[in-house]
């Protein structure tokens, strides 16, 4: 992972807002398949039962009207009222035959294809005994046409109901199975769209926190640093501030900055301290709290005390005769006198503060 550790920051963003927006487009993706996938299957079953459904059901109807009008014809009370009942039901059958081509037009399976040559041969059974009755029927010869109606032409009609009837059952049987099989293909593409959401938004979330932790901790790790280092503490080392470093992103290069700055800082002090050191007469430093920050080997000599015992104490500790009185120099200082002198007990010399 050290070349991801290596990116640029701006590079880590836009790869996590990359990832995250991939994630996004696949499960956008897989939706719209999905739906396709279900719309697919909807057509089908539309175009292959519930079309289906509709022709038949239309043919159902005329030909169960058509059945009503052979009683008419058959109790009509001449021939001109029943060349009326004959005119509507070759109406009827006109309208059947026209549903009939729309079916043959259709692509259909093996099994509708056995039912529909089976409906159209009971059909042409029907029409060449439905031929002979209205023969019958307009030769005057009433009954035996009733005969005929109630007896040959009987079983025919049962038939042609009976082809039908197998015909609507089957379609509808197929019609619940597909809708079933819709069902159960829906909720499976619903749940495997739960599945694939719940694995991209896990996968987001730990990419996230990847990048959060790549970018969030060596800041929080280099802010420690900077600080100890800001406070003073020029000896500080820490393992991980090296280790982040050394990375080639805006965090390492500037880790390396300060480590570098801090070094410089040391070199330089241990030169400016080396330099006051050598100065043979005494000098300390204090901050506005009046605690000492630092004296020279000359000022060791003149209190008695090293600099790392008298770091961080009162400069009152040195025991000159202006210390804790109004000519102590750093309250005149405060006042904006910049100059002050004194003599140290035991010494003929007089020192400048």
């Amino acid at each position: 992972m050290k070349w991801f550790n290596d990116l640029k920051i701006s590079y880590k963003l836009f790869g996590g807002f990359l990832t995250v927006s991939l994630i996004i487009l696949f499960l956008v993706y897989k939706a719209s398949v999905s739906l396709k996938f279900l719309n697919d299957r909807d057509t089908y079953m539309y175009n292959n039962s519930v079309v289906d459904l509709e022709i038949f059901g239309n043919i159902y109807g005329l030909a169960e009207r058509n059945f009503g009008l052979l009683r008419d014809e058959l109790l009509a009370s001449d021939n001109q009222a029943r060349s009326a009942v004959i005119q509507e039901r070759d109406g009827n059958s006109e309208e059947i035959s026209n549903f009939i081509t729309e079916y043959e037009k259709k692509e259909k399976s093996e099994t509708d294809k056995a039912l529909f040559e089976q409906y159209v041969t009971v059909r042409q059974k029907y029409i060449e005994q439905l031929a002979k009755f209205d023969e019958l029927l307009l030769a005057g010869e009433i009954e035996q046409a009733k005969e005929y109606f109630y007896g040959d032409f009987r079983p025919v009609r049962q038939e042609y109901r009976k082809v039908f009837n197998n015909i609507l059952n089957t379609k509808k049987n197929e019609a619940k199975s597909l809708s079933d099989e819709n069902t159960v293909l829906s909720n499976s593409e619903i749940s495997s769209l739960y599945t694939w959401g719940i694995i991209g938004f896990i996968f987001a979330i730990s990419f996230s926190f990847l990048i959060a932790g790549k970018i969030a901790k060596p800041l929080k790790v280099g802010v420690n640093a900077a600080n100890i280092i800001a406070g003073g503490n020029f000896d500080y080392e820490d393992a991980e501030v090296k280790k982040f470093a050394e990375l080639k992103d805006e965090i390492g290069e500037l880790l390396f900055a300060v480590l570098r700055m801090k070094d410089i800082v040391v070199e330089k002090s241990v030169w400016y301290e080396s330099i006051i050191n050598s100065m043979p007469f005494p000098i300390s430093v204090t901050d506005n709290n009046m605690n000492w920050t630092f004296i020279n080997k000359a000022a060791e000599q003149v209190t008695g005390r090293k600099l790392k015992d008298v770091t961080g104490m009162q400069c009152s500790n040195w025991g000159a005769e202006i210390c804790n009185t109004d000519r102590c120099g750093v309250k005149l200082l405060l006042k904006g006198q910049s100059t002050s002198f004194f003599k140290q007990p035991g010494m003929e010399n007089e020192f400048q503060v």
